[in-house]
């Protein structure tokens, strides 16, 4: 399972598939794996990156709390910077969501599209 060392944060993702990088970005306490049902046989054809966010799932951090949108999408750029091809598009779903907007407007050079729901 792969871990992504960041600063106080062991950021826990997994890929599947081959293509063009789909990034899933998962709501609240969501852990990044509650997308693979709607992954397959759909999205097949794409490299798909799910990824817990901090304090969700199998990613661990000792970074101080409260954290921002700001923080986790930081996280995910870094992510998108080392394990994908970028651009990638993005889909995210409630907090998910907002995480994909803040990516989308301060790195538009990692963003084909997002896709923003919930």
């Amino acid at each position: 399972m792969p871990f992504l060392d960041l600063n106080h944060t062991q950021l826990f993702y997994q890929q599947s598939g081959d293509g063009v990088d789909i990034v899933w970005l998962a709501g609240g306490d969501m852990p990044g794996s509650s997308w693979h049902p709607f992954q397959l046989p759909a999205f097949g054809d794409y490299r798909n990156t799910t990824w817990d966010a901090r304090g969700v799932g199998r990613t661990e951090s000792t970074a101080p709390v409260p954290w921002a949108i700001a923080d986790h999408a930081a996280d995910c750029i870094t992510l998108i910077e080392t394990s994908c091809k970028p651009p990638v598009f993005l889909i995210g779903l409630s907090m998910g969501s907002c995480i994909a907007q803040e990516i989308s407007l301060s790195r538009q050079d990692l963003v084909t599209a997002a896709l923003l729901t919930g």
